[in-house]
């Protein structure tokens, strides 16, 4: 088990930094996305947040659509105009 996961009877929880880590994130861009609302951890260890597995595969669905969603968007701007 890694440092920076906290284990339970129950279930392993991971702490933001070893979560962003696990999905491929930045610390931060998980952080803003708990504060917009997008993601809530599970629980809390110490006072900060603590994810489950089911919370890192909500991150990795999210990070997936954003992904997905610039990919779109860069398409739709590097596509080259035609009829003119």
């Amino acid at each position: 088990m890694k440092k920076s996961e906290v284990s339970s009877a129950v279930s392993t929880t991971f702490s933001l930094p070893a979560a962003a880590e696990e999905v491929g994130l930045s610390r931060p861009t998980v952080d803003a996305w708990i504060k917009s609302g997008m993601i809530e951890p599970t629980g809390q260890h110490n006072g900060r947040p603590a994810f489950s597995l089911a919370d890192l595969e909500d991150l990795r669905r999210i990070k997936r659509e954003r992904d997905e969603a610039r990919e779109m968007l860069s398409l739709k701007i590097t596509k080259p105009s035609t009829g003119r």
